[in-house]
């Protein structure tokens, strides 16, 4: 038995293959989905703010405020509808069937 450096370097690059590697690339969707979860929450932060400060300059009047909570609701539901819509797609791309992980584990 020859114990060289090069037949563990086949063996290593082969198993760390990252182009063949289906969990790899599950990872990398992973990462890509949590970064948008991210950015979409510190959007609905900075949507709630506003919505903050809508309302205390609206304070002065019951229909103004009516109007502020009125036209929040229908932009904040608009906006967690696209989010909904973005976070679908993500989460589509994320996920592999079996049908394509199988080719990429190999024998």
């Amino acid at each position: 038995m020859r114990a060289d450096g090069d037949g563990r370097k086949a063996m290593g690059g082969e198993a760390f293959n990252l182009d063949r590697n289906p969990f790899w690339a599950l990872f990398l969707g992973s990462q890509s989905f949590h970064a948008r979860m991210l950015e979409l929450s510190a959007a609905n932060l900075l949507f709630q703010i506003k919505f903050c400060s809508d309302l205390a300059r609206a304070a002065r009047s019951p229909s103004e405020i009516s109007e502020v909570v009125v036209n929040t609701i229908r932009d904040q539901f608009e906006a967690i509808s696209e989010q909904i819509e973005e976070l679908s797609v993500t989460a589509r791309s994320v996920t592999l069937d079996d049908d394509e992980i199988a080719p990429l584990l190999g024998d």
